[in-house]
C-alpha cells in the first residue's frame, strides 16, 4: 500500500530537488509517512530512484516495444512509436521532470544513473535501429547509420519535451506530437517522401 504512495511522492521530490539535492526525509515528508516506514519499504534513496526509474520504464517499454509489423509502413510504425513515447512523458509530468534534471542526454546510455534506466537504454536503441534500418532500406528515409539516426531522433525528443514543460506544458499531446511528426518527416526523409507525407 505504501509502495505507490513513496514512489508518487518521491517522484515528484526527485523532479523539484534532483537526485543529489533530495534526502529520504522530504520524501517520507512529502508521503506524510514516517521515515520508519519509508526504510521499511525502500532501503535508501538510491533503491528508490531505481524503483522509479524501473516502474515507469517497464511500462513505457511495454508500450512501445512490440515487433515491427512487416505490413505496416515502417515510417509509420516509427511515427507511432514516437507518439507513443511523448505523450507517455507528458502523461508523467513529474516523471519527465525528473528524467530531464538528471541532466543527462538521452541520446546516449553511458551516463545513466541506475540499471534499469541503462537496460531500457539498451533495447530502445536494438528496437530503434532496427526500425531506422527497415525504413531506410525501404527507400522511406535518408541513407545513414540508423543507429545514430535513431540517437538523434532521441535528442529532438529530449528538446522537444524539455520545451514543453519550459513553456508551461500549455501545447496538448496532439498539438506537441503534430509538430514532431513534421519535423521527423523533414529530419529523416527525402524531399519526395517530405512532400508526400507533409502535403
Amino acid at each position: 500500500m505504501y509502495r505507490a504512495l513513496i514512489i508518487e511522492s518521491a517522484e515528484r521530490v526527485f523532479a523539484d530537488a534532483g537526485f543529489e539535492a533530495t534526502r529520504v526525509q522530504d520524501v517520507a515528508a512529502e508521503c506524510g509517512i514516517s521515515l520508519a516506514t519509508l526504510y521499511g519499504v525502500f532501503r535508501g534513496k538510491n533503491e528508490l530512484y531505481s524503483a522509479i526509474h524501473k516502474e515507469r520504464l517497464v511500462e513505457l517499454m511495454g508500450r512501445i516495444s512490440h515487433e515491427l509489423d512487416p505490413d505496416v509502413d515502417p515510417l509509420d510504425s516509427i511515427i507511432e512509436r514516437d507518439r507513443i513515447y511523448v505523450e507517455f512523458h507528458m502523461e508523467h509530468v513529474d516523471y519527465l521532470r525528473m528524467h530531464l534534471r538528471e541532466g543527462n542526454a538521452w541520446a546516449a546510455g553511458a551516463s545513466l544513473r541506475v540499471p534499469e534506466q541503462a537496460q531500457a537504454w539498451a533495447r530502445g536503441l536494438e528496437l530503434g535501429t532496427a526500425a531506422f534500418a527497415a525504413c531506410i532500406e525501404a527507400g522511406l528515409m535518408i541513407e545513414d547509420d540508423p543507429a545514430l539516426l535513431f540517437r538523434t531522433s532521441v535528442a529532438m525528443n529530449q528538446v522537444r519535451l524539455a520545451a514543453w514543460i519550459d513553456g508551461g506544458q500549455r501545447e496538448s499531446s496532439d498539438e506537441v506530437t503534430q509538430r514532431m511528426r513534421r519535423a521527423f518527416v523533414r529530419a529523416f526523409c527525402p524531399a519526395h517522401i517530405v512532400a508526400e507525407r507533409l502535403a
